[in-house]
């Protein structure tokens, strides 16, 4: 065991080895027991944080964290489950996020995406309702042009797009093809 020094809490114990098997390393607040800690790494690259997701209720996800509460980027006090704050950033280059995609490829129709859902019945099960994304416009390596698409869902079927603003500022309702300043295609 090793033993963190912390002004505000007392002491942390750092604990490599106990009766559960899901974390592998543990930090435990003044002497506490593992069953209830608020931290835990795995071997699997996961974290956990939180009393509710200690070792004894949920093991930490292989490659992702898992966050009790609310999270706070810039600020202290975030007022809802993700909160950024930050001084406003030129608009012309970066926002306060960016999502980017990892594609490494010039292809169109990649970028960032944002994704809307929930429950969609009693049992718990989860779906994709809607959703917002900035795509690369074309395939032309060097070419930076994007769209902004919107996009929901019918019951029974995938995502589907229903309205894009093109690079040029062109939007389209129902057409993925705008060929003016607003273009409505359907009823």
């Amino acid at each position: 065991n090793l033993r963190l020094i912390d002004s505000s809490f007392g002491y942390w114990d750092l604990v490599t080895s106990y009766a559960q098997s899901n974390p592998d390393l543990l930090f435990v607040p003044n002497g506490g027991s593992y069953l209830n800690a608020p931290f835990a790494i795995n071997t699997s690259g996961g974290i956990s944080i939180g009393a509710n997701y200690a070792p004894s209720h949920t093991a930490p996800p292989a490659g992702g964290a898992i966050i009790e509460g609310n999270v706070g980027i810039g600020t202290t006090s975030p007022s809802s489950l993700l909160t950024v704050t930050g001084l406003t950033p030129s608009i012309s280059q970066h926002q306060m996020l960016t999502l980017y995609s990892s594609d490494l490829t010039a292809a169109a129709e990649t970028g960032g995406t944002i994704g809307f859902g929930g429950n969609y019945s009693t049992g718990g099960n989860l779906a994709g309702w809607a959703g917002i994304a900035g795509l690369k416009e074309n395939s032309t390596s060097g070419d930076y042009s994007g769209y902004l698409s919107f996009r929901t869902r019918v019951n029974g079927s995938s995502l589907a797009e229903k309205m894009r603003i093109t690079s040029g500022g062109f939007v389209g309702i129902g057409t993925t093809s705008p060929y003016s300043m607003l273009s409505v295609a359907g009823q």
